[in-house]
């Protein structure tokens, strides 16, 4: 489950998650993005194709981590599950 509490600084956070079903299962991740006011900026859910749970988690956050360096966001906090 995701903490939705908003960061305590000034920046962004991104609650960040990823899984599998199964082993060499399809891969899923998905996120939330909210700023230090608390202020939602938007969600995502992508599938990832096939493979194991470390994978999808590993994906997920190197796509978040480019998604936000494209967004000019450079102080923000990720969260994984």
């Amino acid at each position: 489950m995701h903490s939705l509490e908003k960061p305590t600084h000034c920046g962004h956070k991104v609650n960040v998650d990823g899984g599998a079903t199964g082993a060499s299962g399809f891969m899923t991740g998905d996120g939330v993005f909210r700023d230090s006011f608390g202020v939602f900026h938007g969600c995502f859910t992508i599938a990832l194709g096939r493979g194991f749970a470390i994978g999808a988690e590993l994906s997920t956050t190197l796509l978040v981590i480019c998604d936000t360096h494209g967004q000019g966001w450079m102080n923000s906090w990720m969260e994984c599950e």
